[in-house]
């Protein structure tokens, strides 16, 4: 009595490896995404910072001083 063991990749041998790799293909291109786009936000708010420091500092400046 001959007994064969198959595993899932015997009855498809391309479709769950191509499943896969799509997977983390996509997987990848989703982190990459997320990252530039958290990577702009951050540029953009430090910007944001900088200007407004920048602003202050010149209003600080412009300021009269009280000596009383």
């Amino acid at each position: 009595m001959t007994v064969f063991l198959y595993n899932h990749q015997h009855y498809f041998p391309l479709s769950t490896n191509i499943m896969h790799s799509l997977a983390t293909v996509a997987l990848g291109a989703f982190a990459i995404i997320f990252f530039c786009a958290a990577l702009i936000v951050g540029l953009i708010v430090l910007k944001k910072y900088q200007t407004e420091k920048d602003r202050l500092k010149q209003r600080a400046k412009k300021k009269p001083k009280n000596e009383n």
